[in-house]
């Protein structure tokens, strides 16, 4: 389902270099958030779970925990994303609607708490996991992920384990 994703990707990108241009109800702004969340329903639909993920993880594009492409190959808009809010997986459900990915677009115009964010404009079929890191020694550094998943509980949440686990 590779062409499903680079088409979501296109379309993401797309209405993240879009909404910094016009308002969001212009045509092209619409298009760009209507062929995404047309995609992400599609995608979703056929995905374990019903869920889409996208993790920037050892500079590749993971997808669906898949090794997809180079970081640095990703657009700007993109990776701007994922670095300014220290996203480390973005997790799209089945359902997300064209103003849950408008929301996640007019983030990038501010600097808040990614998921704080997504919660106060109601997005729950959108979810970010941030990479925290914490000093541990001189040379040594250790990565705990926090999975901010406001639609879910804290209970909920403790299941997800971290991203850089050796399988």
């Amino acid at each position: 389902r590779k062409p499903l994703w680079l088409n979501f990707l296109k379309a993401f990108t797309r209405a993240l270099v879009q909404i910094n241009l016009y308002k969001p109800d212009h045509p092209q702004v619409r298009q760009a958030l209507d062929e995404g969340r047309a995609l992400l329903a599609d995608i979703t639909a056929d995905s374990p779970g019903g869920e889409f993920s996208l993790t920037i993880d050892n500079d590749r594009l993971m997808v669906n925990g898949s090794p997809f492409l180079a970081a640095d190959k990703l657009p700007n808009s993109l990776k701007g994303l994922f670095s300014r809010f220290h996203i480390q997986t973005l997790t799209f459900l089945n359902g997300a609607s064209k103003d849950d990915l408008l929301a996640l677009c007019q983030m990038q115009a501010f600097k808040v708490d990614a998921a704080a964010y997504l919660k106060e404009r109601g997005v729950v079929k959108i979810s970010v996991s941030l990479a925290v890191y914490a000093k541990v020694g001189k040379t040594q550094a250790q990565t705990a992920e926090t999975v901010a998943n406001p639609a879910l509980s804290a209970g909920e949440r403790a299941r997800f384990e971290p991203l850089n686990k050796t399988l």
